[in-house]
This record gives C-alpha cells, sequence and structure tokens, in this order.
C-alpha cells in the first residue's frame, strides 16, 4: 500500500447505476492519482488496489482507535474529507468503493461555489456507490464534494467531460481543527454539508480538518504531537460520551485535563474553544439535571484553562425534540442552529487572531 501525505437528495443532482454511468455522454476518465492535489481536510491519502483512501487522523491516531471496533470505523470515516476543484464540467462522475457502516446510508454533498446542492442519498447499504454528479451552470466554478461521514470508503474512478477544465481550488487562509465526538463528525445530519463542523468552518472561512469520531470519549492516546496541521482555532466537543460511561465526574475532568494540557502543548498559541455537552432527551427529569449538573463541573474544572473559551453547551441547540434525529445527534436544523449559535460566541475571538 502506498501513503501520499497531504499538506496543507434529488436526482437531478446525481444519476447512479451499479453497471455503469447512465448518461453517455463522452467522459474523460482521469488517473485516479491526479485527485490527489485536489482533496482537502486530510492528512494523507493511501493508494492500494481499491483506490485512494483519505484520511483525516493520522497513522498513530488511527492505530490507537484501531484497538476498539466502533472507533476503528467512525474514525476511518472521511467525515470532512472532500473534493475541491475548479471546473467547467457540467458533471462529475465518481465511484467509492464502501466498506464497514456506522450508519445504514451514504451521502454525498455538492456545494457549488458555497451553495450547498440537494443531498446524494443511497440506502442499503450499497458496497458500491458510482454515479454522475450533475453541477449547475456554467463556466468555470468552484466545486466541492464532501465524502459520507457514515462509511469506510475509497475513491477507484472519477472523470469530468471531456475538455473541461480542472484547477485547483483556492484554500482559506485559516484552518480550523474539530476535535469531538460523533456530533462533531456529522451525526445525524442528512449529509457532513448539514453539519455544524461544515457550517461553522464556512461561517468562519476556514479549511476544515475534522477528527471527530463517534463513540470516543476525552483520552490523551488519541492525541498526536506530531499532527501536520497549522490551526487558527481548535473546537473540541467531549463530554456526551464521557456521561455515559458511569465513571466519576472528576476522574472525566481529569482526563479533559490531560488531553486538552496536551493539544495546548502541540499548539501553545492556538485558540482554543471547549463545549460542555449540548442538550439532549431523557426520560426522567432527575437524570437530565445530573447531565447538566456533569456539564458545569466540566466547565468550573477547566476554568483559567490558558488560551480557552469554555462555553455551555445548553445554549446552543433549542432544547426540542424537533431539534434531533434521535434525541442525541442534531438533524439538520438544530446543526444549522448550533452552527450559528457558535459563531456568534467565538467571532470575535478568531477575528482578533486573523
Amino acid at each position: 500500500m502506498k501513503t501520499i501525505g497531504m499538506t496543507g437528495i434529488a436526482t437531478s443532482l446525481a444519476c447512479q447505476s451499479e453497471n455503469g454511468f447512465t448518461n453517455q455522454e463522452k467522459a474523460s476518465q482521469m488517473e485516479l492519482s491526479s485527485l490527489i492535489p485536489h482533496i482537502h481536510g486530510c492528512l494523507h491519502v493511501d493508494q492500494d488496489e481499491s483506490g485512494l483512501r483519505p484520511h483525516r487522523l493520522t497513522k498513530k491516531q488511527l492505530a490507537h482507535f484501531a484497538k476498539n471496533e466502533r472507533w476503528n470505523i467512525r474514525a476511518n470515516c472521511p467525515a470532512g474529507i472532500r473534493i475541491e476543484l475548479v471546473t467547467d464540467s457540467p458533471w462529475m462522475d465518481l465511484e467509492l468503493n464502501c466498506g464497514d457502516y456506522c450508519r445504514p446510508w451514504l451521502s454525498l454533498d455538492v456545494v457549488i461555489d458555497g451553495v450547498l446542492q440537494p443531498t446524494v442519498h443511497a440506502d442499503g447499504p450499497p458496497k458500491k456507490w458510482r454515479g454522475r454528479l450533475q453541477l449547475p451552470g456554467s463556466g468555470d466554478r468552484h466545486i466541492v464534494v464532501l465524502l459520507p461521514y457514515s462509511v469506510t470508503c475509497s475513491i477507484s474512478s472519477w472523470g469530468l467531460a471531456d475538455g473541461a477544465s480542472c484547477l485547483r481550488a483556492p484554500r482559506p487562509k485559516r484552518q480550523i481543527l474539530n476535535v469531538g465526538d460523533s456530533i462533531i463528525q456529522g451525526m445525524t445530519g442528512t449529509g457532513m454539508g448539514s453539519s455544524c463542523a461544515w457550517r461553522l468552518s464556512q461561517l468562519l472561512e476556514m479549511d476544515m480538518v475534522n477528527q471527530g469520531v463517534g463513540a470516543h470519549v476525552f483520552e490523551v492516546a488519541s492525541w498526536d504531537p506530531d499532527i501536520a496541521v497549522k490551526p487558527s482555532l481548535i473546537t473540541c466537543t467531549y463530554g456526551n460520551n464521557d456521561f455515559n460511561t458511569g465513571r466519576s465526574y472528576d476522574d472525566i475532568c481529569k482526563d479533559a485535563k490531560v488531553h486538552l494540557a496536551a493539544i495546548r502543548a502541540t499548539f501553545p498559541e492556538t485558540p482554543i474553544v471547549l463545549l460542555s455537552p449540548i442538550w439532549r432527551s431523557f426520560e426522567k427529569e432527575k437524570d437530565y439535571a445530573e447531565f447538566v449538573a456533569f456539564g458545569t463541573q466540566l466547565r468550573q474544572s477547566l476554568a483559567g484553562f490558558p488560551g480557552m473559551t469554555i462555553l455551555d453547551g445548553q445554549k446552543m441547540v433549542t432544547h426540542r425534540e424537533d431539534r434531533y434525529e434521535d434525541g442525541v445527534h442534531p438533524n439538520d436544523t438544530g446543526f444549522a442552529e448550533f452552527a450559528a449559535n457558535l459563531y456568534k460566541k467565538i467571532l470575535n475571538k478568531v477575528n482578533h487572531q486573523a
């Protein structure tokens, strides 16, 4: 296996077929390796017989998460990884080989000149997805294709219309690094384009590297001090799964301090934003009260941490079931609210760093 380092639902949108592209317009089948410069939001790319497999965690981090099956699947999903290019092609052909799923569907989001298009969604879940993504508009446009957050996958082929332009997309000058659990991974929006993480990066005009891993907790062993990123802002959104472990709040807070201290040691000057857990549904009021108390203790235990803004997650999303997919993970509406409220709270801090 070759590894390449990195620096730095509407039927109108996609026609798909397991046996081939349904649209027979002439395509320019691109060399698979030619896609690598257009893959954003990843740290390295593995290439083998299945295709290109981009990763958003370092090899050391992936080795750590491999010790836990649930973490391993989620850590290998390409949440936040995307294809970005400038082209005048009316469509893009794409084929994915799919592996393990953490949700029983696949979704792709296309963004054209900053405008999110209807999500391409496939239930099943399929072992292979092959389709033609329609790219409405004319002339050179900035195209983003957000890969699925719910499945491990590799890119086995891609192509544009014959004779179409294909230029590198400009990167934002600043970068945001997200660490956290399933909510920052993207669960459970329609697609990654609906997630809080992606929406926030667009509001801040930052290049996103997303290290959200579903079911994960504060754990210093998951951090790699040799991570090759240069963030202008780091967000940390753990706590939900920590609460579920049944461990003492004191022990969890100690883990949080050690984990955040490791991140701070790697990036001594970068602002960090920590959110205590957002609202979630409980059958019993006393259980919710305990959840709120946990969030309060977490925030208080980290007061005075250098260069860190601490926010109450309970103020980020309206306390209503219709903002959530399952009572724990926000839906598209909840994510939009989450991103907008978070943006308002941190805007002055990131502008100060510009």
